[in-house]
């Protein structure tokens, strides 16, 4: 069971991630892996323009989805190195307000199978890296140590991290 601090410590992550998605442009490039996906001008325009069934309407590029409602998905429903699960990637049709999860390029993002660098853990939920630390001064002035995070996707340990303070 999640603490109320690890849980509040989430919270305010997420709510940072979503403050940054919200107030910020996305850019996304083919991850078809050369397989028939369609980019920039004269790319997919609709779902059925690619093999695939789903086309990135930002960037008109073809794409898989993916399950984004586990920070730790099975195997089968993962998106594979270099990229990640993005839970509001495309809509249902171009113009639709809706969200559906699809695999974008990791940039600079973290899953199970794109680690932070060293001296960093992945918060999976966030796809965010974190600094390691041992106390509040290996985070600097306005950023604090905290605990708990899994030092890997499905672990059941702890590992504290730098997160910016309140």
């Amino acid at each position: 069971m999640i603490g109320p601090s690890l849980r509040a410590i989430r919270s305010l992550l997420f709510a940072s991630f979503l403050f940054t998605m919200a107030c910020g442009g996305r850019v996304v490039v083919d991850v078809g892996g050369g397989q028939g996906a369609g980019t920039g001008p004269g790319g997919c325009t609709d779902h059925s323009d690619c093999p695939s069934g789903l086309c990135l309407f930002t960037t008109g590029t073809c794409t898989t989805g993916c399950n984004s409602a586990k920070p730790c998905p099975d195997p089968g429903e993962t998106c594979g190195p270099g990229t990640i699960c993005d839970g509001c990637a495309t809509s249902s049709c171009f113009g639709c307000n809706d969200c559906i999860a699809a695999c974008v390029p990791a940039a600079g993002r973290c899953d199970a199978n794109d680690p932070c660098p060293t001296g960093q853990t992945c918060i999976f939920e966030l796809h965010t890296c974190a600094p390691l630390c041992d106390s509040d001064s290996d985070c600097g002035g306005f950023a604090v140590c905290n605990s708990c995070v899994a030092s890997c996707c499905g672990c059941d340990d702890c590992v504290s991290f730098c997160t910016v303070q309140e």
